[in-house]
């Protein structure tokens, strides 16, 4: 009887592994900002725009607070530095690096 119990898991290990690595591959900065963002707009309306990191705070709080529970608070900071990083500019308007 003890080996049978042992089967199942084994099974469950597995299946825990395997989806721990589904939610890794899924959780890119870029994945995660084009998952939350989409959900309300298209990413065309995040794509056109360049602001500095402070200006991509105060967004995607902004946006966190009108679309509640579609960004929780621990990915704010994720999803500011990602497009302050890709979509921004130094203060004074400069296209950041």
């Amino acid at each position: 009887m003890g080996v049978r119990l042992k089967k199942p898991y084994a099974y469950v290990l597995l299946c825990g592994v395997f989806l721990a690595g589904c939610v890794a591959q899924d959780s890119s900065p870029q994945t995660l900002m084009e998952k939350r963002c989409s959900r309300c707009h298209t990413l065309d309306r995040v794509y056109a725009v360049k602001k500095d990191r402070e200006g991509w705070r105060t967004t995607v709080e902004r946006m966190a607070y009108y679309a509640s529970g579609v960004i929780p608070e621990k990915e704010i900071p994720i999803i500011t530095d990602y497009l302050a990083t890709t979509r921004g500019v130094e203060k004074g308007g400069e296209t950041a690096p």
